[in-house]
């Protein structure tokens, strides 16, 4: 087996790739954590789900008031709005708005017009690979619960 070491060394650097391929150009208002909560509200939407402050704490591995401040700024910018629960009014669902979402499906039709383009160049059948082995990486890294300690 190689080392172990020189594994987690290219795992990182991929990851670091990853990352670089994922960021936005600087012309977008929003952080990195921004657009994760708002990816999270999309994904939600997508599911027929709503999220409320913890649940978005959770996902993005962050405090419930870091939430709470990303939600307020958004608010103010008309990104995301509060809607309360139906029956316990102390819950609130957070919910991008339909500009921001008009907004967000203009962006993801930029990126799915890249996606393309890397199919197109990288070929159908590596990248249908690609994503099962990726997938599987992932799920089995998952599993391990004593992964980095």
């Amino acid at each position: 087996m190689k080392n172990e070491k020189d594994y987690l060394r290219r795992i990182f650097l991929l990851s670091k790739k990853v990352e670089e391929i994922m960021q936005t150009d600087k012309s977008t208002p929003f952080n990195t954590t921004e657009l994760r909560l708002m990816k999270e509200l999309l994904i939600a939407r997508l599911e027929g789900t709503r999220l409320i402050s913890t649940q978005i704490a959770k996902r993005l591995g962050v405090t419930r008031s870091s939430v709470s401040q990303m939600v307020n700024k958004l608010e103010a910018q008309g990104i995301v709005r509060r809607q309360a629960d139906e029956v316990d009014r102390k819950i609130a669902y957070i919910l991008m708005t339909e500009e921001a979402e008009q907004m967000c499906k203009a962006e993801l039709s930029k990126w799915n017009m890249g996606v393309e383009k890397i199919v197109t160049k990288f070929g159908e059948e590596k990248m249908e690979q690609l994503l099962v082995m990726m997938d599987e990486f992932a799920d089995v890294a998952k599993s391990i619960k004593d992964i980095g300690k």
